[in-house]
């Protein structure tokens, strides 16, 4: 449930039957959380988690607290997961910024253009691959496949340089392949798209209500809502062709089992790769990578 405060920006969350245990400390000066009795009878209180966000605009309140929402209400995520993972997306919205970085931006759009090769190529059908993108989630790799993930990392570069941000980053989970995808993009006055098109775009091609449900989900959690997408207004297009590659022994990359003795001693790493010259994968073997499609 939402309550408006009359003449002020605050938009206050109310989630009913959920509790938590300890304060929340939010990083965001005007987001608080606490727990608390509810009365919506005047006869029976009720324990709740309460979320406030007294913000810049009541647009950029709603679209933060909806994405809390939504995640608790049709994903079953925890209250104290749901509102962290959305204030990581929309820190930069909540302190009032417009758009994220262009770091993030490429990023995204990345992503994007990762979809629609992996429909164009025929290596997955653009359902699959939607459901599989989980890029703004909280999870290790951009794509999540049966048998398979991908990893996406998007560069202004002249060569496929590219930041790796954790020692984890780059190593396979549950059991499964690991594929890596390089994308290489410069900015242009003509031609191209800007991130607002791709999303556009998307959503145009999709026209089942779930699939539609769990894109908005995904944009929100990356910090991408309807107030700001009209604002990335840069034009990009590929350097190079997108490129795949299989991340194995032979690959460039650091994992935590290299130095597994010291991992008390190393809070965190990033690290950059190049992947210039490297053998890239064959669409058959990303097709075999990922897993047929009934895994999926």
């Amino acid at each position: 449930m939402l309550e408006l405060y009359p003449h002020s920006n605050v938009i206050n969350l109310v989630l009913r039957e959920h509790e938590i245990t300890s304060a929340i400390d939010t990083g965001l000066r005007h987001v608080t959380v606490d727990s608390r009795l509810y009365d919506y009878t005047g006869t029976k209180t009720e324990s709740v988690v309460s979320v406030k966000a007294d913000v810049s605009t009541v647009e950029a309140a709603y679209f933060f607290l909806r994405s809390i929402a939504e995640q608790v209400q049709e994903q079953d995520v925890e209250p104290t997961t749901a509102i962290y993972q959305s204030i990581r997306a929309f820190k930069s919205l909540l302190l009032g910024s417009a758009v994220g970085s262009t770091r993030s931006e490429i990023g995204l759009l990345g992503e994007f253009l990762v979809l629609h090769e992996l429909t164009k190529r025929e290596i997955a059908s653009f359902d699959r691959a939607v459901r599989a993108w989980l890029g703004p989630h909280n999870e290790e790799h951009d794509f999540a496949f049966g048998a398979g993930d991908i990893e996406v990392k998007a560069t202004e570069k002249e060569s496929r340089r590219h930041t790796i941000s954790s020692a984890t980053q780059l190593v396979e989970t549950d059991g499964k392949r690991l594929a890596f995808a390089s994308v290489q993009l410069t900015r242009t006055s003509e031609g191209g798209q800007t991130l607002a098109e791709a999303i556009a775009a998307l959503r145009g091609a999709i026209t089942d209500p779930e699939l539609s449900r769990i894109l908005r989900s995904r944009l929100q959690l990356a910090g991408v809502v309807p107030e700001n997408e009209g604002n990335y207004t840069t034009r990009w297009t590929l350097r190079s062709p997108i490129e795949f590659y299989r991340v194995d022994d032979g690959f460039p990359r650091l994992t935590t089992h290299q130095f597994e003795s010291m991992h008390e001693r190393i809070d965190s790493v990033q690290y950059v790769i190049n992947v210039d010259g490297l053998e890239s994968l064959p669409d058959d073997d990303i097709r075999s990578l990922i897993g047929p499609t009934e895994e999926n």
